[in-house]
């Protein structure tokens, strides 16, 4: 009807008759339902596109929650391969500290079980992390 309206004005403006299509009542008819096609099939554009994105956006959320899942999955796996292969592990390096293990004097001498125990010295705290060796006098 707006359209109508302007077209009147247009051709008022530029001085022509009044008459417009729409006037013979078959025409406007048929206008209205072309408009109204119109106006449908935006309307079902819209819809399709609501819904095209509403199933996409339902398809990356269940992607990440496969991916998520999966990566849980692998995570479980390499923690329980992880402690089933923990004896293993304890295992091989035992072996392997008691082969570099040097025999001690006492150890050939046949005096394990008279072994002295050696004390640690006690380290000081030192509030710059490095202690330097003190200094000694030459000798000549």
């Amino acid at each position: 009807k707006m359209n109508m309206e302007e077209k009147r004005r247009r051709l008022k403006k530029e001085g022509r008759p009044l008459y417009i299509e729409e006037d013979d009542p078959i025409k406007f008819k048929l206008a209205v339902n072309i408009l109204t096609m119109k106006l449908f099939a935006d309307q079902e554009r819209k819809r399709q596109m609501n819904e095209d994105k509403i199933s996409e956006d339902a398809k990356k959320k269940r992607e990440k929650e496969i991916e998520e899942e999966e990566k849980k999955a692998r995570i479980q796996e390499f923690e329980k391969n992880w402690e089933e292969s923990r004896q293993g592990r304890v295992d091989s390096w035992l072996s392997f500290s008691k082969a570099n293990k040097k025999p001690t004097e006492e150890d050939h001498f046949g005096g394990g079980k008279a072994k002295k125990k050696k004390e640690k010295k006690e380290k000081k705290f030192s509030p710059i992390g490095f202690r330097p060796p003190k200094t000694k006098p030459e000798q000549r």
